[in-house]
């Protein structure tokens, strides 16, 4: 999970179990500058604003929620939160996928004392993400001829969505749009999830294929979808699931696996959405648009 705040939680969860202080393991410019932070939610929507927007068509686009912090500021609630003792910035950086190559076994600790879902901890949190961040000066905002903020999207997505879900007593809807969520399971993809059933979504009806790698998982049970369990890095797989949908106006990849090396994060990533390409573009006649989320990661 690409998340940075959902993994500096389960790192400030580690160190209250182990009873350590809940140190900074950045650089100081990470911990003394302002920073900024996506909402899973509002990816979503940019999404859909994305695919529905014409003049979005071939760009490349960022969001943020809009408002920035610091990090030695939000060391302070993040340890009050989870009532571990502050540690701070000591000028020691530190690499996190060293400090949590072994912590699996803690993390499963956890995970049963606080009743949680289960998860492995390579699930919940990628440390190479967390050392590229905290290891870096971020810059933004950043440069595009058609620039999108919060502000314009939140306005244009407010005025088409509704805030009711599909009522079950309606009658089946005609589909305008089909969807294609890769990694429905995963932040960005269960609130697409979530948002693009509603009624008033735009470029709607829409009609929901969610794929996944694992068992649909409890909490995402209620979002009137078609769940799909397939492992893309499979082509075969792949190909036999993804084929008979034939269709899917608009995919949305908003998947990610976590490899050791950079190197081999971008072999696995580009082969699965391959992988996926393959078996989309030539059974789905009616596709539209393709939304690619990259994020940092590579």
């Amino acid at each position: 999970m690409m998340n940075i705040v959902g993994a500096l939680c389960v790192y400030a969860m580690i160190c209250k179990h182990e009873g350590v202080p809940f140190k900074f393991i950045g650089t100081k410019e990470a911990w003394d500058h302002y920073s900024d932070v996506s909402d899973a939610g509002l990816i979503a929507e940019q999404h859909i604003w994305a695919a529905m927007e014409p003049y979005a068509k071939n760009e490349a686009f960022n969001i943020c929620n809009g408002d920035v912090f610091k990090r030695k500021h939000f060391w302070k609630v993040l340890a009050k939160q989870f009532e571990v003792e502050n540690g701070g910035f000591d000028g020691e950086k530190m690499c996190m996928v060293e400090m949590m190559k072994d912590k699996g076994g803690v993390w499963d600790e956890i995970v049963r004392e606080k009743g949680l879902l289960v998860t492995k901890l390579e699930e919940v949190a990628q440390w190479l993400f967390v050392d590229m961040i905290l290891g870096t000066l971020l810059l933004h905002p950043y440069p595009s001829d058609h620039p999108f903020s919060q502000t314009t999207m939140s306005w244009w997505l407010a005025e088409a969505i509704g805030v009711a879900k599909l009522d079950d007593d309606d009658a089946p809807p005609k589909y305008q749009s089909v969807a294609l969520i890769v990694g429905v399971t995963g932040i960005v993809g269960n609130s697409l999830a979530e948002i693009l059933p509603l009624s008033d979504t735009p470029g709607g009806p829409w009609k929901v294929y969610g794929f996944a790698r694992r068992p649909r998982p409890q909490w995402n049970a209620d979002h009137p979808i078609e769940y799909i369990q397939c492992d893309i890095s499979d082509p075969d797989e792949t190909l036999t699931k993804l084929s008979n949908l034939q269709d899917v106006t608009h995919l949305f990849y908003v998947t990610w696996a976590n490899r050791s090396t950079e190197s081999k994060n971008c072999e696995i990533n580009g082969k699965m959405f391959k992988n996926v390409l393959d078996a989309v573009i030539p059974n789905s006649p009616n596709l539209q648009h393709v939304s690619l989320q990259t994020g940092r990661k590579h």
